[in-house]
């Protein structure tokens, strides 16, 4: 839409709406958005979980995706609660992983057209 709205001067307004527009949207959206089922499963309401599942599922499948829910929602329990320290353990890999995220961002902020006209001129 932005390629189309380039050369006309009041274009980012309708840019800037249309995005507003969507973000109104998914807002609304969440009122009427079931909660997920591994949540209701840890907070011990397996009977909503079932219902939250039945409308994405086929009443064949539901049975046995509860189960797997129920047995990931255990297991990660049975695991605790991880730490910040964790992130940046040298012990496994997240603290590279977090820093590659980090610098992805930086960069596709950096090669944006307005800084690529700030460095060129």
């Amino acid at each position: 839409m932005n390629i189309w709205l380039q050369d006309w001067n009041q274009g980012w307004r309708i840019s800037y709406a249309g995005n507003i527009l969507f973000a109104v949207i998914m807002s609304a959206m969440l009122l009427i958005m079931p909660e997920s089922p591994r949540y209701l499963v840890a907070e011990g309401r397996a009977d909503e979980a079932k219902a939250a599942l039945a409308k994405v599922r086929f009443e064949d499948q539901l049975e046995w995706e509860l189960e797997n829910v129920t047995r990931d929602v255990k297991h990660l329990i049975d695991l605790g609660k991880p730490s910040w320290g964790e992130i940046f353990s040298s012990n496994n890999n997240m603290g590279q992983r977090v820093g590659l995220g980090m610098a992805l961002q930086m960069w596709q902020q950096l090669c944006g057209k307005h800084t690529y006209s700030i460095f060129s001129a």
